[in-house]
């Protein structure tokens, strides 16, 4: 009686071509290094805009954000009476980040800064985290967040 053998061949020519490019090491140092700068640049950007910038920028969204959180901070309530609640409540921003930084500093700007860096910051360890356990380079990682991270507008949507 004969053994079956399932082992599948591992051979270089029997990877898939992007596979096999992706997984041998292409970038130089010199491109990390390169996405490492941009992503710093861009969070240093971001927390300046956040940081200093804000007021100048605000428009009917953000203005309703900002009364909405300091309703919600003079009120000690996450509802507020006669409120017109519209589309996701602000839920989907850093509200419930910046309402504690608000108590602090009670300043609505300094408070969603600080909040928004907090979440980039967020959304950078979760992209790290992801591409970690994945054996692609430390390149693709940061090229991931730097595109994540990337200014594409600002104002009105």
């Amino acid at each position: 009686m004969k053994k079956i053998s399932l082992k599948l061949p591992t051979a270089k020519g029997i990877i898939p071509p992007l596979r096999a490019k992706l997984s041998q090491r292409s970038t130089p140092p010199l491109f990390e290094y390169t996405l490492l700068l941009i992503v710093i640049a861009q969070v240093a950007f971001l927390s300046y805009m956040n940081l200093f910038e804000a007021p100048k920028m605000i428009d009917y969204d953000g203005a309703k954000l900002y009364k909405h959180a300091i309703e919600m901070w003079e009120n000690k309530s996450l509802f507020i009476p006669g409120w017109k609640y519209i589309t996701t409540m602000e839920l989907d921003c850093s509200l419930f980040l910046a309402l504690p930084i608000y108590a602090v500093s009670h300043n609505i700007f300094t408070s969603f800064g600080i909040a928004n860096i907090i979440m980039a910051l967020f959304y950078i360890v979760i992209i790290l985290s992801i591409f970690k356990r994945t054996r692609l380079q430390k390149g693709y990682a940061l090229l991931s967040v730097s595109l994540v991270l990337m200014p594409y507008v600002s104002g009105m949507l």
